[in-house]
């Protein structure tokens, strides 16, 4: 077991918590106050009559507006997580416009309304300082009911795959 940076709770000590540990401090270190950075942040998605618990691992807020997704992930796994990552962005309102995966050595940045890759490297994460300028500029944007349903079917389907041990419930 390992005590989490942000939470002060023991966690599981993995290659993926390793991962989360490091990006953790990182985000301080760029100015990030702890209170602002949520781990593990569940929340219930309903689509097709059906309700699962999907997670962020790591829910960045800046003024209180949700601004980055990280999603950690083990050495090899990096490319697979990048759709799950995504629609999880997706299906929040207003979207999360920052969508980034890591496993530390490699680390991409997208944009999360198009998932046009705007970043490579763990250094391009923005400190908070850009991130409040960002934040301040930028509008809300939110998705339309039927993209939010086909992002909510993928994000069903990568945590089906994922996390086989989930419970799917009928919406009943």
């Amino acid at each position: 077991m390992i005590v989490d940076f942000i939470t002060g709770k023991e966690v599981l000590d993995t290659p993926k918590e390793k991962v989360r540990q490091k990006v953790e401090r990182l985000l301080v270190e760029k100015g990030y106050p702890k209170e602002s950075i949520f781990v593990d942040y569940t929340f219930l998605v309903e689509v097709d009559r059906k309700k699962f618990v999907a997670n962020v691992d790591l829910l960045v807020k800046v003024n209180d507006v949700n601004f980055m997704n990280i999603e950690c992930a083990p050495p090899t796994v990096l490319s697979s997580l990048e759709r799950k990552a995504l629609a999880c962005s997706r299906i929040f309102e207003p979207i999360i416009p920052l969508t980034i995966v890591t496993d530390w050595k490699q680390t991409e940045l997208f944009e999360t309304l198009t998932g046009k890759l705007i970043g490579k490297g763990i250094d391009e994460i923005p400190d908070f300082d850009k991130a409040k300028r960002i934040v301040e500029k930028s509008k809300p944007i939110y998705l339309d009911e039927n993209k939010i349903l086909k992002e909510k079917r993928i994000l069903l389907a990568f945590i089906g795959v994922l996390h086989c041990k989930c419970r799917i419930l009928d919406a009943d």
